[in-house]
């Protein structure tokens, strides 16, 4: 009887992954029920609840990308974010 050379740290690895991806498929779908009434609440009202809300929400990807680009010269980046919201 032979017997197979199964890696059995290699199988638990991927185990481990599954689990691990079914963590952040978990958190994904918890984020998308609160956000779904945050993002979408001020598109229902719209005027100034739109415009509020636009504003804030561009203000948080401006300073996320701001920050992930690790830029030296951050004022010319605010001076331009400054121009977009006039």
């Amino acid at each position: 009887m032979q017997i197979e050379n199964v890696d059995l740290e290699a199988e638990i690895r991927k185990g481990y992954e599954l689990i691990m991806d079914m963590n952040n498929l978990k958190l994904r779908i918890y984020s998308s029920i609160v956000l779904f009434p945050i993002v979408f609440f001020p598109i229902y009202l719209g005027g100034w609840y739109f415009t509020l809300a636009l504003v804030f929400f561009v203000t948080i990807l401006f300073y996320e990308l701001i920050t992930i680009s690790g830029q030296k010269k951050k004022k010319k980046y605010y001076q331009f974010y400054i121009s977009f919201l006039s």
